[in-house]
């Protein structure tokens, strides 16, 4: 819904944007980006040769925890976007090679890891293992969406 790519511009998804500022729970996104992060960083970033397109797998989730502890939003789609919130210019330059990488290199193609990022990751892996994060009381949340589907299937 949060894609800059407008795919249908039916009521549901302007329905559906309106309603996620009240539905979406930051803490359950948080829980979700980390174990992703987890996953991906542990399956194909902790040997010596790794493919570089797996660190952005890693990264996003991140970024967009960073998000959303400083907005408690949705995090967007766009990956400059949660970028934007690093503050530490040694990761902002190894993610910007990155990049300039990504767009020469094949899709598999695999390299040396790189230490920094693999220093920044397990970094934010272990303080995101013990976050408290305040919960959100969305009791109605599944009553609003099912209210939601209903008005899409008498629009159809």
């Amino acid at each position: 819904m949060n894609s800059p790519i407008v795919y249908d511009k039916g009521i549901f998804r302007e329905a559906a944007l309106n309603l996620l500022p009240e539905i979406y729970s930051p803490e359950k996104g948080i829980y979700h980006y980390r174990s992703m992060a987890k996953t991906n960083y542990r399956g194909y970033l902790k040997e010596d040769m790794v493919p570089l397109k797996k660190y952005f797998y890693v990264l996003r989730p991140l970024f967009s925890i960073l998000w959303l502890e400083k907005y408690g939003t949705a995090a967007p789609i766009e990956f400059e976007k949660v970028l934007s919130l690093v503050t530490d210019n040694q990761i902002l330059d190894e993610v910007n090679l990155l990049l300039e990488r990504k767009k020469v290199s094949e899709e598999k193609m695999l390299a040396p890891a790189i230490p920094a990022l693999n220093r920044y990751i397990e970094n934010q892996l272990s303080r995101l293992e013990d976050i408290k994060v305040p919960k959100t009381d969305r009791n109605s949340e599944m009553e609003q969406l099912n209210g939601l589907f209903q008005a899409v299937l008498k629009n159809n």
